[in-house]
């Protein structure tokens, strides 16, 4: 079997068209499934965002304060970075990913081109939320999530600027080539993530948006209250909004060295 041909949910990475995950398909098979779910879909929060912006390590705080909250892992085929990462997900060969996949045991597939790997939600996971309140997080797959469970919330998760961004990421990798070109993979991601945030508020495909702008302690407890609230923020800060624009203008002059 190719996985590529189950190929579902368009990258952040490869695309010309910064609208072209708004029109996620979703698969009859993906409906079915999740049917029996919508009744605790409301226990369900999920969080998007590009890598290195902070979700692992928000959510961590989130558990450390809450321990009752479960955490959703994803099954994937890239190989565990460090001891204990079996907490956050699933690592797989790409044999035993397609295995899943094809006895449909498996929501939301997809290859991240930044790592060339497959991610996917596994049912049995994501059925932890019958049992009361659970995280989901990732880069793109929450979204058709909240497409077949509307009650749950998914917020885009940004950092104050791209510079911030950067930090963050080096100070997590180390200050290496690798590293750099990380960063500006991700750079591209959240710029196409954030263009997207009116149109998916509008279609209701996301609550709101945290900005990660405080300690991780401090932005978990501001995210628990708007959870509470449902009071969620809805604009970016003026210097990520100014690189974002920034971005996109090059991409528009010369699409083809982005």
């Amino acid at each position: 079997m190719c996985m590529k041909d189950r190929e579902s949910i368009p990258s952040l990475w490869y695309q010309s068209d910064p609208q072209r995950l708004n029109q996620t398909t979703i698969p009859l098979g993906w409906v079915t499934m999740v049917e029996p779910l919508r009744p605790y879909s409301a226990n369900l929060f999920a969080i998007i965002g590009s890598s290195g912006v902070g979700r692992d390590t928000l959510i961590d705080a989130m558990m450390s304060l809450n321990p009752s909250i479960a955490r959703i892992r994803r099954t994937t085929t890239r190989e565990q970075r460090y001891p204990g990462e079996s907490l956050r997900i699933d690592s797989r060969s790409e044999e035993s990913f397609a295995s899943i996949q094809e006895n449909q045991n498996l929501l939301c597939p997809y290859r991240y081109p930044a790592n060339d790997k497959w991610y996917g939600i596994p049912f049995d996971e994501l059925s932890k939320i019958t049992n009361g309140p659970a995280i989901l997080e990732g880069t793109a797959e929450p979204l058709p999530i909240k497409r077949l469970l509307p009650n749950s919330t998914t917020v885009i998760i940004v950092p104050e600027s791209f510079t911030q961004l950067q930090t963050q990421l080096v100070n997590r990798d180390g200050d290496t080539a690798e590293t750099h070109r990380r960063v500006a993979r991700s750079q591209r991601e959240l710029a196409l993530l954030v263009n997207r945030i009116p149109s998916l508020l509008q279609a209701n495909l996301i609550d709101g948006i945290i900005i990660n702008n405080d300690t991780p302690e401090r932005v978990a407890q501001r995210t628990f209250m708007q959870m509470e609230t449902k009071n969620w923020e809805t604009i970016i800060q003026s210097q990520l909004q100014n690189d974002v624009s920034d971005y996109l203008s090059a991409w528009n002059s010369n699409v083809t060295t982005l």
